[in-house]
């Protein structure tokens, strides 16, 4: 997929959000999302590193976005399954993900209760997410909930304090 097209989608989810008022932001997210899948392969080394192999597992991302670190994980074999509460970026990982011929189990939900049973995943991930949830231990009770006993949980967020933030 291009630049021009992830550019593009980027654009209509700011559009359609009204997120990412200001330039700064807006290009700081554009840029991120064109990195995104270049860097994944990274992610899917460092995951494998940290959590295991990947191959044959169940894996959900929480606040998938633009669905462009999904294709890697596939690729390593893993069974992809994803939550995101923006339809908007439902509709562009849908888009992104059939153009790279990748299948996923993709939902929107309403950012409480995973609609997973207890123990359902063997790994989960999530980057830059748990920052913008309105309730922090409900989300880490549902990703404890869902988890196989054994699973792990890769988490990963910003820090605010950064100069480059």
């Amino acid at each position: 997929m291009s630049d021009e097209l992830i550019r593009k989608n980027a654009e209509l989810y700011i559009a359609e959000t009204g997120e990412y008022s200001n330039s700064f932001e807006r290009e700081k997210l554009i840029t991120d999302w064109i990195r995104k899948e270049a860097s994944a392969e990274g992610l899917v080394i460092d995951f494998k590193h940290r959590a295991g192999e990947i191959a044959g597992k169940r894996i959900l991302e929480l606040g998938f976005g633009s669905g462009l670190q999904i294709p890697a994980f596939a690729r390593a074999g893993a069974e992809m399954y994803g939550l995101e509460v923006s339809p908007t970026l439902f509709k562009i990982a849908l888009e992104n993900l059939k153009s790279r011929n990748v299948h996923a189990n993709l939902e929107v939900y309403d950012g409480s209760r995973m609609p997973y049973s207890d123990g359902f995943f063997d790994y989960i991930f999530c980057t830059s997410v748990l920052e913008h949830v309105s309730d922090v231990d409900l989300a880490v009770k549902e990703i404890d909930r869902v988890l196989k006993i054994g699973g792990k949980a890769y988490v990963s967020f910003p820090n605010r304090l950064a100069p480059r933030e």
